[in-house]
């Protein structure tokens, strides 16, 4: 059974909905994670009740550098309802990001910091179509308000009528979600921190399926990292396709 990937905003409350939805329709036997896969044999504590919001820091001193990073949570993450709503259904849980300390987060100190802000072009593109002033605006309108309009002037993502995410129409905030990122991510090339994590995702999602057989496995990241993953996931596995050196699927 191929993967079912879920791509989200960080700390957007209609994708958590969403993440919440997915987990009780298709009872994963995986639930992988954008997160640091260093972290998962404490995957327990981060269990344990906390009040939240909580976050887990990271932090890798060397000779040559210094790096912290925060992965920030709360109880609309859509990463959070995932690792909470996925245990719960009795998933195997996964965070499946590289680690806080690989070359990749060199610039990056909140792992969960939106990739709109890197590739503005299409988001600034949407605002103008859109008339509002921040990607904030934008989002908000597209899925986030209970009569969210979707349709602009009728070249928008998923034109057409629809409501926002908040309506519950489950399936219709999928399908912008899915026309909303696709238009981010468009035709541009990942910079080599986002193509490193991508290929080491894509390794995770690799190993998950082949250890699930005929049961679903679910993908929540980023929905920047969406269509590549999708594309990644889907290719002849590497030769020694291996993540294990950094605490991945072996």
């Amino acid at each position: 059974m191929p993967a079912t990937f879920l791509g989200v905003r960080h700390h957007s409350p209609a994708c958590a909905r969403l993440v919440a939805e997915a987990v009780e329709e298709l009872r994963p036997a995986f639930v992988l994670v954008e997160g640091p896969a260093d972290f998962n044999d404490r995957l327990d504590e981060l269990l344990l009740g906390h009040e939240l919001p909580v976050a887990v820091f990271s932090h890798y001193r060397d000779g040559q550098r210094a790096v912290s990073s925060w992965t920030p949570l709360c109880d609309y993450s859509p990463e959070w309802v995932a690792v909470s709503s996925g245990r719960a259904a009795g998933a195997e849980v996964r965070f499946i990001d590289l680690p806080a300390w690989h070359p990749a987060f060199a610039e990056r100190t909140n792992r969960y910091a939106d990739a709109e802000a890197r590739y503005a072009e299409a988001t600034a593109r949407l605002c103008r179509h859109f008339s509002v002033d921040s990607v904030d605006a934008l989002w908000d309108r597209l899925f986030e308000t209970e009569d969210g309009d979707a349709s602009g002037d009728g070249d928008g993502p998923e034109s057409g009528s629809g409501s926002g995410s908040g309506s519950g129409d489950g399936d219709g905030a999928a399908r912008r979600l899915e026309a909303y990122f696709d238009l981010v991510r468009g035709e541009a090339e990942a910079d080599a921190g986002d193509r490193a994590r991508e290929e080491y995702m894509a390794a995770w999602v690799r190993a998950a399926l082949r250890e699930a057989g005929e049961r679903p496995v679910l993908v929540v990241t980023g929905g920047f990292h969406t269509p590549a993953l999708r594309a990644l996931a889907a290719l002849p596995e590497p030769c020694g396709d291996s993540t294990a050196e950094d605490g991945g699927p072996g």
